[in-house]
């Protein structure tokens, strides 16, 4: 056997390995031997018959193909072994043939070359990061609501709650999608009620409010507690009070200076809002107990 070894740019290598004919012919015989055992050939018991009858009745190209797969696993690791080269991944047969004398070419996956530079020479000036005391409240009350009790209540929402919402909002004053878009969708919706026949749909596309909307939720979940950002200032105060399945449509003013809000410092939004759940929430105390997940 003669490997002939290439490697390639795009980090491959190519075996060209040669085979003597009698290798060939063994294989061919052993690949006869197993197809007599699966056909039935008239006159000989399976398993039976003579290579040359199997030769005549299934054909060279049958027995040569489960040859080739015999030869081509051996063939392969022998290819690995001797060239020393270390694939990383399956290598591939590429190519076959019996004249002059039987050759495989496979090709094979190599591990890629990472050439990292002088990255020791990069240096950039270590600042130690500031916590102040309010990143530390909000952590620990993070913790605290990731180990809360919560059950179900059948009173009005109050202060720290936890709610499931359907929520939209939208900016006062501020174009939306064009009416082509607008006149595409309403179709869309037309069009799926028939679908659907009687179930409910909603072809009010800006769910009653004017503007550019960017606010747009089906279940909303969120703990009703001063700790907690909320989409905007005044937002909790104007759900308390709401009783389940009841939709509140108010409008909210972003100061102008409130850097949690800067995207949207000073324009008005209006909300609507439907409660679809309302929890009441127990926190743990805070201890050595508490761990973090």
């Amino acid at each position: 056997m003669n490997i002939q070894t290439e490697r390639l740019e795009n980090h491959t290598a190519r075996f060209t390995v040669s085979l003597e004919n009698d290798r060939l012919e063994r294989a061919k015989q052993e690949a006869a031997r197993k197809l007599s055992k699966r056909v039935n050939i008239p006159g000989f018991r399976k398993g039976k018959a003579p290579y040359k009858i199997l030769l005549q009745y299934l054909g060279e190209g049958a027995i040569l193909e489960d040859a080739i797969e015999i030869l081509g696993n051996d063939v392969y690791k022998s290819a690995l072994d001797e060239s020393g080269v270390e694939p990383y991944g399956p290598g591939q047969l590429e190519d076959f043939k019996v004249d002059p004398q039987p050759t495989f070419t496979f090709v094979v996956p190599l591990q890629p070359t990472l050439n990292l530079g002088d990255y020791r020479s990069i240096r950039l000036d270590y600042h130690e990061p500031t916590v102040d005391d309010d990143q530390v409240n909000k952590a620990m009350r993070r913790i605290q609501e990731d180990e809360a009790l919560y059950e179900d209540s059948s009173q009005a929402v109050a202060p720290g709650n936890r709610v499931t919402l359907e929520l939209y909002a939208k900016l006062v004053g501020e174009e939306g999608e064009s009416e082509a878009e607008h006149s595409h969708e309403e179709s869309e919706a037309h069009d799926h009620d028939h679908e659907h026949g009687d179930e409910e749909h909603d072809h009010d596309h800006n769910h009653g409010l004017g503007g550019k909307e960017f606010i747009h939720e089906h279940n909303a979940v969120m703990i009703l507690s001063e700790e907690n950002e909320e989409p905007a200032p005044g937002f909790r105060d104007a759900l308390f009070g709401a009783a389940i399945d009841e939709e509140r449509v108010f409008e909210l003013t972003y100061p102008d200076d409130a850097e949690e809000y800067e995207e949207y410092a000073g324009k008005k939004a209006q909300f609507k809002a439907k409660i679809l759940k309302i929890e009441t929430v127990t926190l743990p105390e805070l201890t050595d107990d508490l761990q973090l997940v």
